[in-house]
């Protein structure tokens, strides 16, 4: 599960820098004194939704493999 938690990761990096680069926006248009506010949203492309889909799998049946010792076995704990 390491890249679902680098995705994971790199979203969250992401979404700072959109929130940091908001609040940078916002106190040089408005009130100082005001919280900053997320101006920007993180927005995946379809393709990009169905790579971190195929990310999470790919671990899931690595895992499935190394934690079990049968075709079926795997099987079923990718079906849990």
């Amino acid at each position: 599960m390491n890249r679902f938690r680098d995705v994971v990761a790199e979203s969250k990096v992401q979404l700072e820098e959109d929130t940091v680069d908001g609040a940078r926006a916002e106190d040089a248009d408005g009130d100082p004194d005001s919280p900053p506010t997320v101006t920007a949203t993180q927005t995946w492309t379809f393709n990009q939704y169905w790579n971190y889909v195929d990310i999470v799998l790919d671990e899931l049946r690595e895992e499935a493999w190394t934690t079990t010792t049968s075709t079926e076995a795997a099987e079923e704990f990718v079906r849990v």
